[in-house]
């Protein structure tokens, strides 16, 4: 009979997070349906819309992008790079 023996010299342990409020579909539909639409930017026709929960400050919301619920970008009639970036608020 073959005997190994494994010797585990280095384990490491991988943080894990736990969620402590789980958002209900109302919640989100309430959320959505309460956020504010905002504009910033007017650089030759190039601007940005962004979605931000109601009562958040805007110049809150331009500094920390995870506030945004989502993102769109408009130079003169062309839009690009639209997003839904926040779906877990």
């Amino acid at each position: 009979a073959v005997s190994a023996t494994i010797k585990i010299s280095h384990i490491r342990r991988i943080p894990t997070t736990t969620r402590t409020f789980f958002a209900s579909s109302t919640d989100h539909a309430n959320l959505l349906s309460n956020a504010t639409v905002h504009r910033w930017g007017d650089d030759d026709g190039k601007r940005s819309y962004i979605l931000i929960p109601d009562g958040i400050e805007i110049e809150l919301a331009q500094k920390v992008d995870q506030l945004h619920l989502a993102r769109l970008f408009v130079d003169q009639n062309l839009i690009y790079g639209a997003k839904v970036v926040q779906r877990t608020l």
